[in-house]
């Protein structure tokens, strides 16, 4: 089943051009900041990307809490690294619109 997910109000306050009506099904890895497993006891996991070499190792460690902690979990959440969101969605738009002034 596909759970269309609206963007955090802060991201969305943030770029609001860009990101209001945006619904997330997928989340590249290299855009997410950290992960926070939030638990049914009200205490909560952060897991920052930064600590892994790679999106994979990452990916890894937050599938494994998952299916380990399933029953004790409420909720997962993703922070989004918005700059680089920002950046790279400036930079290809930037590089599409060059081909149209040729």
């Amino acid at each position: 089943m596909k759970h269309n997910r609206q963007l955090p109000k802060e991201v969305i306050e943030c770029w609001p051009e860009i990101f209001e009506g945006v619904d997330l099904n997928v989340i590249p890895l290299h855009y997410v900041k950290s992960a926070v497993i939030l638990f049914k006891d009200k205490t909560s996991l952060r897991i920052s990307m930064s600590k892994y070499n790679d999106a994979e190792q990452f990916n890894y460690e937050i599938q494994t809490l998952a299916v380990v902690y399933q029953k004790n979990i409420n909720d997962i959440y993703f922070e989004l690294n918005i700059k680089k969101i920002k950046k790279d969605i400036i930079k290809q738009t930037s590089n599409f619109l060059k081909g149209f002034n040729k």
